[in-house]
């Protein structure tokens, strides 16, 4: 994916009608997979590690590289590419991507960007989308138009926005109260509860540490649910590293 300034997104109404479609006979089939700084969210790797029946500990540690966020100096998760294949996702091929039922959300969403806007005071998000005007990309040649609202549902985004955008609390907390790195077991505890789910599940989850801090029935909902229980692993990291603060 070609990096382009912020302000060179093209916003779009998410009520507006588009042109665009990618498939293999596209001549820029796969080269948007090449080349490309991609941050992994939580979700993203909840889905990727089941896919690939690993544990999100191996998974993390074969596919992935943990680093300091410029802006947040949180962990921040990012695959590694393949030197060897023109700095290539490790999952993609000649025929397309060997995970695509289950790929980030910044994959499903490409060439296209979502935007977030959390207001302070009510905590309500807004969210703005814009068109990445990458050079590359040649399926804005599609002839043939359909709503930008109908082409993002069948993206499948809304439970990937859903649980990703349970990060925010925490970048908020962070930004606000802890400004700069954090310690390194505080790194450790945000990188399990974020990123590392079967390691939470088998370290604070099952050592009885939440009894105290979760009601019993979200406790055995989450012990079912891996999507319930990455919710509750991020609260776990908020209450961790912040407290009750909201």
């Amino acid at each position: 994916m070609t990096q382009t300034p912020e302000d060179s997104f093209l916003p779009i109404d998410p009520g507006a009608a588009i042109c665009f479609s990618c498939h293999a006979e596209r001549s820029c089939f796969n080269h948007c997979c090449h080349d490309i700084s991609q941050v992994l969210y939580p979700y993203d790797i909840l889905r990727l590690k089941n896919h690939l029946a690993l544990s999100s500990s191996a998974f993390l540690a074969t596919y992935c590289t943990v680093s300091d966020g410029e802006s947040t100096a949180l962990p921040v998760v990012t695959f590694k590419l393949d030197a060897g294949h023109d700095w290539a996702c490790p999952f993609v091929n000649d025929e397309g991507c060997r995970v695509y039922p289950d790929r980030p959300a910044s994959c499903r969403i490409f060439p296209f960007a979502r935007g977030l806007v959390r207001d302070r005071a009510t905590g309500r998000i807004t969210e703005h989308y814009a068109r990445i005007p990458d050079p590359q990309c040649q399926g804005f040649t599609e002839p043939h138009s359909l709503p930008f609202a109908q082409w993002l549902g069948g993206q499948e985004l809304a439970t990937y926005n859903e649980m990703n955008d349970a990060m925010m609390p925490l970048i908020s907390l962070k930004n606000r109260l802890r400004p700069g790195p954090l310690e390194p077991w505080e790194k450790e505890i945000f990188i399990t509860g974020c990123y590392d789910l079967d390691g939470f599940r088998d370290g604070a989850f099952r050592s009885g540490q939440l009894v105290d801090l979760f009601p019993e029935e979200r406790l055995l909902a989450a012990e079912k649910h891996e999507e319930k229980l990455l919710l509750l692993a991020l609260e776990w990291v908020r209450f961790r590293l912040f407290g009750k603060s909201r």
